[in-house]
């Protein structure tokens, strides 16, 4: 179905509403910035501030205590809270996602250089090259290699996993997989902290411009079209302010709508290059904007069908963390629907909504 908010008369909120959201410093935080700056959430009646926040422990914890209302968020972790993983239970919504694929898997220069040392690399990588070498690299060091992800429970846990297992690589008795906040991973790379990590852009694409690494699988060779960020509020906010909720899917349904269209790329890389934003050159955040090698056109996607939260996509995420027994094995499907709200977001686009 199109979303052309501007064809139907919807009651927006009397007044200005303040809203408190949070988003983490990548490139598919897009939505949310450009909704700000483009003035969607503002003709929507918002009056909204956005927090940047260090790591998603920070927006769970936010989220959790009410300082932030809502929030760009990892998939799963809607979830993850729902069922009181690593914090207390606290009911969730996911209202629509913001976007597919974008992560990278990321590896060392000094590790590349051990698995094929003067050789150009073939894109993607099979982790089976590590294979080949681990137990020698093991021995050597006298440690396990380590790797990371941003989250425990999260699409980039399950990226990672799949990818190492793949090449023959058991995660938990081969290396170590550790987390590690997305914009920390150059730095741990560059003090030999770690081996690889698995994040959202444009991280991987900044190990590559300091020399430190280099992306050489992407997450839509691993999932594709799996279900990256999304924009989740606490379910007792969604249900005390059903119009503020609808404006909200609104204003970030038009700037996907934005973030997706070819002639923005480059003005967008440029946006979030700002210091308050990713703070990083945006020649950098350009490379996976506009399919610089070794990135594929629809590597980022911030608008389509997709937007709509859907249970499959849920129940494809849910038998992910099963299997790597991220989430408790006795977990249902009833736990998935109960944070997908298709409704809300249909509402939000319905000429009833605010009768």
């Amino acid at each position: 179905m199109p979303f052309l908010v501007d064809s139907i008369a919807i009651a927006r909120p009397a007044g200005r509403v303040a809203v408190s959201l949070g988003f983490m410093p990548l490139t598919d935080a897009a939505p949310l910035i450009v909704a700000q700056q483009e003035g969607y959430f503002a003709a929507e009646g918002l009056d909204v501030s956005l927090s940047r926040e260090a790591s998603w422990a920070n927006i769970r914890d936010k989220v959790l205590v009410g300082a932030l209302d809502g929030a760009q968020m990892i998939a799963p972790m809607p979830l993850a809270m729902s069922l009181g993983l690593g914090a207390p239970v606290t009911p969730m919504t996911t209202l629509l996602t913001l976007s597919v694929q974008g992560n990278t898997i990321t590896i060392a220069q000094s590790l590349l250089d051990a698995i094929a040392p003067g050789a150009a690399l073939e894109r993607p990588l099979s982790a089976a090259h590590l294979k080949a070498i681990l137990p020698e690299l093991t021995a050597r060091r006298g440690r396990l290699l380590t790797f990371a992800a941003v989250f425990g429970i999260s699409t980039h846990m399950l990226q990672l996993r799949d990818w190492l297992s793949a090449g023959g690589i058991d995660p938990d008795r081969d290396l170590r997989v550790i987390v590690v906040p997305p914009a920390q991973t150059v730095a741990q790379i560059e003090a030999g902290n770690l081996d690889g990590f698995c994040a959202g852009e444009p991280w991987g694409s900044w190990a590559a411009a300091r020399g430190v690494g280099q992306p050489v699988a992407l997450s839509s060779d691993i999932t594709p079209g799996m279900p990256e960020k999304v924009f989740a509020v606490r379910a007792d906010f969604a249900a005390r302010a059903p119009q503020t909720v609808s404006a909200l899917i609104r204003a970030l349904v038009k700037a996907g709508a934005w973030c997706d269209t070819p002639a923005n790329r480059a003005e967008l890389a440029r946006r979030l290059a700002a210091p308050d934003l990713l703070g990083l050159p945006d020649a950098v955040i350009a490379a996976s904007l506009t399919a610089e090698p070794p990135f594929t056109p629809r590597f980022h996607q911030f608008s389509g069908p997709w937007q709509r939260p859907d249970f499959g996509a849920g129940q494809a995420l849910l038998t992910g963390l099963k299997r790597w027994r991220l989430v408790p094995p006795e977990t249902g499907s009833a736990a998935v629907a109960h944070c997908l709200r298709a409704d809300l977001f249909d509402l939000a686009f319905s000429a009833d909504q605010g009768a």
